[in-house]
């Protein structure tokens, strides 16, 4: 369950995990992210790409307790939408979001929050 996936997340890195990668992980789903996020508050890269499982809701989420994210990697996300972009951290500097719901609304977020990206991929 939700609690044994906590546990399992909480001796990864003794929270100071840096780089988490979730490519194309068709079994891992929201209650997993949930708890990687909530113990990697260090995260400097993150991978979602291609994984399907992730509701838009837990990926803003996950972003929203992530400040030091430096990398994004959400190509393929499918459940990607503008709204969680609002949660993204100002400190990327590397975002990947081709083939995802991401609009002119997304953009724009883009362009007001993230200053320091020198790579972006839509």
């Amino acid at each position: 369950g939700v609690e044994g996936v906590e546990k399992a997340a909480s001796g990864l890195g003794g929270g100071m995990l840096t780089c988490l990668g979730l490519s194309a992980c068709e079994k891992i789903t929201d209650a997993a992210l949930e708890a990687l996020g909530g113990q990697c508050r260090q995260l400097l890269h993150l991978d979602l790409s291609l994984s399907n499982n992730f509701s838009a809701h837990m990926i803003a989420r996950v972003l929203h307790s992530t400040c030091h994210l430096r990398s994004l990697d959400c190509v393929g996300v499918d459940h990607l939408t503008d709204d969680a972009l609002i949660f993204l951290p100002t400190r990327l500097e590397c975002i990947a979001l081709a083939a995802t719901r991401i609009g002119d609304a997304g953009v724009k977020i883009l362009a007001s929050r993230c200053a320091r990206t020198h790579s972006l991929h839509l």
